[in-house]
């Protein structure tokens, strides 16, 4: 039933000792959400999502729905911290239309934990994340809602906290093998920019009929310049290289400095086609507009110079070569 205004601010009975959640007073729900903060490494998005959750939490002391609301976002709120730190690489079956179908909170527990960022049991997370998703007519309380909130901030937590991506990592395998295995990858990825600039470049028999050939193969190309610009970042995480290969990226960023944008929304098109998308300021209209030549694209506001983007690929892939000499005298 809907509180009436004059009541709003008014206990709920649960919390007023009418009908008994003993010591619960507000000063007590707000120090217990006081102690789960999470720190600034986690993304805003995920720290807004999390503190929906807390906040719920407090206020439930005058609404006590708003204590199922917030076991409801619980899980979540894990989900979406899984998906901004493995989501990329978390590799689903795919659909009957061919795209991949979304991770279950299991597999993205399973890809955190394969990656080492998880150290908890993925048993003990779900089957607490199946007892909030699905309901039940079960009264619950503070202590109960605690409990598996405590053990998803301290996932969310250790899932930033350990390692940070963007500095030096402990790697599972040694710098060295990282680096070889990075370098190799990164030469596949810089002979796929090679392929993809002389298509542009060529003509092939399939534009007869299909005009959007050379757009294609420039979607191909954004594809391998971001797989490119991983690998290097990934040995740019090894202490030995990091100053040398974190300056060549920046170079890189600069000579094409809308990849990332561009990257970002072709893998996950399906949501920008909706308005769904992260960056609010892209809108499905502009997803099919754009102009583009056997050299240059513009698309979403940005422009890819084909030319430009092979030259800065060989000089990024040049840096990570020379980058060897760390790992001669080892």
């Amino acid at each position: 039933m809907l509180k009436d205004v004059q009541n709003l601010c008014s206990p709920d009975s649960y919390f007023a000792g009418t009908a008994g959640f003993v010591g619960s007073t507000l000063d007590s729900l707000h120090r217990d959400m006081s102690e789960l903060e999470l720190p600034e490494v986690v993304p805003e998005i995920v720290r807004r999502a999390h503190d929906g959750v807390r906040h719920a939490y407090i206020y439930s002391y005058f609404s006590y729905d708003l204590l199922a609301v917030a076991a409801g976002q619980t899980f979540p709120c894990l989900e979406l911290a899984l998906r901004q730190r493995v989501g990329e690489h978390t590799h689903t079956p795919l659909n009957d239309d061919g795209r991949p179908r979304t991770p279950t909170l299991g597999q993205l527990l399973g890809q955190a934990k394969k990656d080492g960022l998880f150290s908890g049991d993925i048993e003990t997370m779900t089957r607490f994340r199946n007892m909030f998703a699905h309901g039940s007519g079960v009264v619950i309380n503070p202590a109960m809602f605690l409990a598996p909130f405590e053990l998803v901030t301290s996932t969310i937590r250790e899932l930033f906290e350990r390692p940070n991506s963007d500095g030096p990592i402990t790697l599972a395998a040694s710098p060295e093998a990282t680096y070889e295995r990075a370098r190799r990858l990164a030469n596949q990825a810089v002979w796929t920019v090679a392929l993809q600039h002389g298509r542009l470049k060529g003509h092939e028999p399939e534009e007869r009929e299909f005009t959007f050939r050379r757009l294609a193969d420039f979607q191909f190309l954004i594809v391998a310049l971001a797989r490119l610009r991983r690998m290097v970042a990934l040995a740019a995480r090894i202490s030995a290289v990091e100053n040398e290969l974190k300056a060549a990226l920046r170079k890189f960023d600069e000579a094409i400095p809308k990849l990332k944008k561009m990257r970002d929304t072709l893998e996950h098109i399906d949501d920008y086609a909706i308005d769904q998308g992260r960056n609010r300021n892209i809108s499905r209209r502009s997803l099919e507009v754009g102009v583009f030549s056997d050299t240059v694209l513009q698309w979403l506001d940005c422009e890819l110079n084909a030319d430009t983007a092979l030259a800065a690929a060989r000089e990024l892939f040049r840096a990570l070569k020379a980058a060897e000499s760390a790992f001669a005298s080892r």
